[in-house]
């Protein structure tokens, strides 16, 4: 038993220190947090929400924000349809600063859309053609070009325009 009581309070001081320090302090003035909320901080810590697609619920799990200060964060985003930096909550009414430095840890801001559905889609489509054995008409001379017959299309396409380009060339063209 003895033997393992350094290991413990070892693996326990450890997860104080990633705690950040703002959220320390406030854990310290509220012995009221449980076990529980305590994972579900750490498991926030390692996923933080994202403000610009979280719901009201999501800004409800984090105890240092009232219900005012949450709606008043989906109000903001509304209003401005994308929240582009997490040091936009110094511009939203009723955040003060004690509250902006324990949220900072909890909150990210990801642009999903950007990532997921690009400006421009494209498509590149290239072949080539060419028959393995030597084919008359390029022994004779018939033919000007290559035997080789190729293609090539580069479409691409945003929201509202679609453009294009091709390019074909036949067996024995120049």
């Amino acid at each position: 038993m003895w033997r393992i009581l350094p290991f413990i309070l070892l693996a326990n001081f450890s997860l104080a220190q990633d705690l950040p320090s703002a959220f320390q302090d406030y854990l310290e003035q509220n012995e009221s947090v449980d076990e529980e909320s305590l994972t579900s901080f750490y498991e926030l810590l390692e996923q933080p929400i994202d403000l610009n697609s979280c719901s009201i619920d999501e800004l409800y799990q984090l105890p240092f924000l009232d219900r005012s200060k949450a709606q008043s964060i989906i109000k903001y985003r509304k209003a401005k349809v994308k929240i582009t930096s997490v040091y936009e909550l110094q511009a939203i009414q009723l955040m003060d600063s004690k509250t902006i430095r324990l949220l900072l840890p909890f909150v990210t801001v990801l642009d999903f859309k950007m990532a997921s559905d690009p400006l421009v889609k494209h498509h590149l489509r290239i072949y080539l053609h060419r028959y393995l054995e030597q084919e008359q008409e390029y022994l004779r001379g018939d033919y000007i070009g290559n035997p080789y017959k190729s293609y090539f299309r580069h479409s691409a396409q945003s929201k509202s325009i679609n453009w294009g380009l091709t390019t074909e060339k036949d067996a024995g063209e120049q």
